[in-house]
């Protein structure tokens, strides 16, 4: 009987939380997605050590800044349409649209090419060798997002993981190797390797969605056509309108530290925050890449209430979750951080490790805001978001202008906590605010 009722009870909770996906099929999704993260995230703390290894603070922090000009363009162009791939993919399979849906897709990165490749010429000529290949990582980058999300879409887990685990490692191992054979710290160095390991990313990217992606004869109509496109278009906006904001939410720090420090203490910001906040951004990013293609599938054009309140439901329990494990690893990182420090830095990085834990808890809350937010990406209207991404901008820009200009590089750290805490709170009043309005208009008689 034991044995009978918890048989039933899985039953129940499958069909409740996850419909239409067998607990066996989501438990090998889940292991696939955890494991490609925790590479990457595993990449990335080896790669930070090796780097740190290799280039001086102040040459680091240029690094950083450069990077921060690099994310400013995916968060820009690929993490909007990368976002709306994703969400498009079911709803094109769905209505035997997928052909015009990659179609779609194709124009968008050939249309990229043509404005970032020339760009990254006319720098080389005019400006510098640094800023060329900053505009050459961008273009690889965003293409590389186009596919991620298609993969994502798809729910192709391994693939997905494999291609973030290989950029994740070959980065930093096509910069280390160039700044060995030339022995010199270099940034242009380091940003020739990330070009090789982004354009090595996307040959594999282009390869396998090509025999990973199931083949659609275009059958659909132009009207048809049109349709997809317009309301593909209709739900990119706001998150066009809305990455740049994001990226100043996560990179504004960095700048403002410039603003009010050295570049040397970039170089040694960065070095912390790859290992503590860009760790936990993975740990968001692996329940979303999970989450995300259930949830948006479930939810479909959200014409049932039933459906909207279980999407509600996992995301409340998801973002709850990673706010617990985030305290939970903070409060081991203070006991630790000297230790944690010594192995995953060079020395000339180490003095600040004391900061380790509360940039991982800063990482830990925002991921949670964001996660919070899957509710609002469910539905078909992205406005909400334009709002908290305006509201949240000015908030961390405050925060960090004013911690660095009173305290410095602590004064940068303690600001990205109260910034966090405040942009959580805004998040979990605009889900609730959603799902309220949401199941008010899917439960009025019609």
């Amino acid at each position: 009987m034991p044995i009978e009722n918890y048989k039933r009870h899985t039953r129940l909770m499958n069909s409740t939380f996850f419909p239409r996906h067998s607990s066996s099929q989501m438990a090998k999704e889940a292991v696939v997605v955890t494991t490609g993260q925790g590479a990457s995230a595993l990449g990335t703390l080896v790669g930070n050590k090796v780097l740190t290894s290799l280039l001086d603070p102040s040459v680091y922090g240029l690094v950083a800044l450069g990077m921060s000009v690099v994310n400013f363009i995916i968060y820009l162009i690929g993490t909007p349409i990368r976002l709306t791939a994703t969400r498009f993919y079911g709803m094109a399979t769905e209505a035997n649209q997928l052909a015009g849906y990659q179609k779609l897709l194709v124009r968008i990165a050939i249309a990229l090419s043509t404005i970032l490749l020339p760009t990254a010429v006319v720098l080389l000529a005019f400006s510098s060798v640094l800023y060329s290949l900053v505009a050459l990582v961008s273009l690889l980058l965003c293409i590389d997002a186009i596919y991620i999300g298609i993969q994502t879409g798809a729910r192709n887990r391994g693939i997905v993981a494999c291609l973030q685990t290989l950029l994740s490692w070959s980065r930093f191992t096509c910069a280390a190797i160039l700044l060995v054979l030339y022995g010199h710290n270099s940034v242009e160095l380091v940003f020739t390797g990330y070009c090789i390991s982004a354009l090595l990313n996307v040959g594999l990217q282009i390869v396998l969605c090509q025999t990973s992606i199931p083949k659609q004869k275009l059958v659909e109509s132009k009207s048809q056509h049109q349709k997809l496109r317009s309301q593909f278009y209709t739900y990119l906006w706001p998150l066009l309108v809305t990455g740049p904001i994001s990226w100043g939410q996560l990179f504004v720090d960095r700048w403002a530290i410039m603003a009010f420090g050295s570049m040397g203490e970039v170089g040694i910001y960065f070095a912390l925050y790859q290992i503590s906040f860009a760790p936990t951004l993975l740990l968001y990013s692996c329940v979303y890449y999970f989450m995300a293609p259930l949830l948006f599938e479930q939810a479909g054009k959200v014409k049932s209430a039933a459906k909207m309140r279980r999407v509600y439901l996992q995301v409340e329990i998801a973002s709850v979750i990673t706010i617990s494990l985030t305290i939970v690893v903070a409060w081991i990182a203070w006991l630790i951080h000297d230790w944690i420090g010594d192995l995953l830095l060079a020395k000339a990085y180490t003095s600040h490790s004391y900061l380790l834990s509360w940039l991982i808890l800063t990482g830990g809350l925002y991921a949670s805001a964001n996660q919070f937010l899957m509710s609002v990406q469910s539905s078909l209207s992205l406005r909400p978001i334009l709002i908290q991404r305006i509201l949240g901008f000015v908030i961390a820009t405050t925060c960090y202008m004013v911690g660095c200009h009173l305290y410095g590089l602590e004064g940068a750290v303690a600001g990205g906590v109260l910034y966090a805490t405040l942009y959580l709170l805004l998040s979990v009043i605009i889900h609730f605010r959603v799902r309220t309005k949401t199941l008010e208009r899917l439960t009025e008689p019609q």
